[in-house]
């Protein structure tokens, strides 16, 4: 499927993998969540999902988004991270940015972290910098594939 040219044609572009407005796992989350949670407190490091990633994870887990028609590049969202000492990393960001985040999924690329905070912002932790994407899942999708990225320490405390 070809990536979305413009931000009007993003919501056909997601449908493409099974996304809708009304798209709802509901207890299957709740695991997905649980499942999150547990990881993190392995490393040491409580976490716990604000209503807005716990609706990201509602309306957009288990998918999986082919970015930049690159089979290898694709998002996939399921909380939690993707190697060990990321939980610290998570930890460390959230203590920089002055705000709760929970992981709510990552790139296969390079296990970059998307990141949403209690006020639905969309962040990506990555091995180059953190990085703000945009506020809800859709502008950070099209934003992590065709816009330029904000420096996150521009949304520090």
């Amino acid at each position: 499927m070809s990536s979305p040219s413009s931000p009007e044609e993003l919501d056909g572009w997601l449908r493409g993998y099974g996304w809708s407005p009304e798209r709802n796992i509901g207890e299957e989350a709740e695991e997905l969540v649980r499942s999150a949670v547990e990881v993190f407190a392995r490393y040491g490091v409580p976490t716990s999902p604000s209503s807005c990633a716990l609706s990201v994870v509602r309306n957009y887990g288990k998918l999986e988004f082919f970015l930049h028609d690159r089979p290898e590049n694709h998002a996939v969202m399921v909380p939690g991270i993707v190697y060990k000492g990321q939980a610290e990393e998570v930890a460390e960001f959230e203590q920089e940015l002055g705000a709760k985040v929970f992981a709510v999924g990552h790139d296969t690329y390079d296990g970059a972290l998307f990141l949403v905070d209690d006020s639905n912002r969309v962040f990506l932790l990555h091995h180059s910098g953190d990085y703000f994407l945009g506020t809800g899942m859709r502008e950070a999708f099209f934003t992590f594939m065709y816009g330029e990225f904000q420096d996150a320490e521009d949304f520090h405390a």
